[in-house]
């Protein structure tokens, strides 16, 4: 089910909605759709090649998670700038190499193993982390704690239907954190359960919800800029359906 919807919201950001910020939504889509559906194959192909091709797209989507996610929350905050282009081929290029030694696994040094076990009807496997894998999730940890501190900045500069939207995805990535944190402190609700896969497909879903609901990626880029808060005269940003979508400063008066 989550590499279906995820990738049924990539298809319809890529090809039916015309606005920036789909090309970035669609991509975390894709990327989180390929970690469901490489989890989903280590599952029914447990012991084949077919398992050992399911690790290396696993491993491969959830290092590139973590890139797709800043990449988009720094488009959405306006942040995206002052970000190096280069940052994200870094992100490529490790993604690459921890998803061929994750496959690999020398010596046990980025998985220790892999229990897979039945849980009710469902048959489940997850991986106990390595040093490898705990350095690959602190990377993603770091990702995500810049991400939420530029979307709690954008919540407290912006105004309108962003802060709820702005509000809704920083939770959804705060739940997050905490999951990989646990996972990291090698907490668990149950032994065969990784929650972290589940709960990032969840946050794609969210951040959907969170966008279409408020119409965002049918309005123009919010100017997230010092000019755009501090200049003199009010100025109000309106969506097609005749909505305020943000404003600055100095048209508060106007919109009270």
């Amino acid at each position: 089910l989550a590499t279906i919807a995820s990738a049924l919201l990539a298809v319809y950001s890529f090809g039916r909605i015309d606005h920036p910020l789909s090309e970035s939504y669609g991509v975390l889509m894709a990327v989180d759709s390929f970690w469901a559906g490489g989890y989903f194959l280590m599952l029914v192909a447990g012991g084949t090649l077919l398992a050992d091709v399911g690790l290396f797209i696993k491993a491969l989507s959830s290092a590139l998670a973590g890139f797709a996610w800043l990449r988009f929350v720094s488009e959405y905050t306006g942040d995206s700038e002052w970000l190096p282009s280069w940052l994200w081929w870094v992100g490529v290029a490790e993604s690459i190499v921890w998803s061929i030694l994750a496959t690999i696994n020398p010596r046990n040094l980025m998985i220790e193993r892999v229990d897979v076990g039945e849980f009710g009807v469902v048959t489940a496997a997850v991986e106990i982390a390595g040093l490898g894998a705990r350095v690959q999730l602190l990377i993603a940890a770091v990702l995500v704690i810049l991400s939420l501190f530029l979307l709690g900045r954008f919540f407290i500069q912006t105004q309108g239907i962003y802060r709820y939207q702005a509000l809704i995805i920083f939770a959804i990535g705060a739940i997050v954190l905490v999951s990989t944190t646990l996972f990291m402190g090698d907490y668990q609700p149950h032994p065969l359960i990784d929650p972290t896969p589940i709960l990032f497909n969840l946050q794609a879903v969210g951040v959907g919800w969170a966008l279409y609901r408020y119409n965002f990626l049918r309005v123009a880029p919010v100017i997230v800029t010092r000019f755009f808060r501090e200049m003199d005269d009010p100025v109000l940003l309106i969506n097609g359906d005749r909505v305020v979508a943000d404003y600055n400063a100095a048209a508060d008066t106007l919109v009270d």
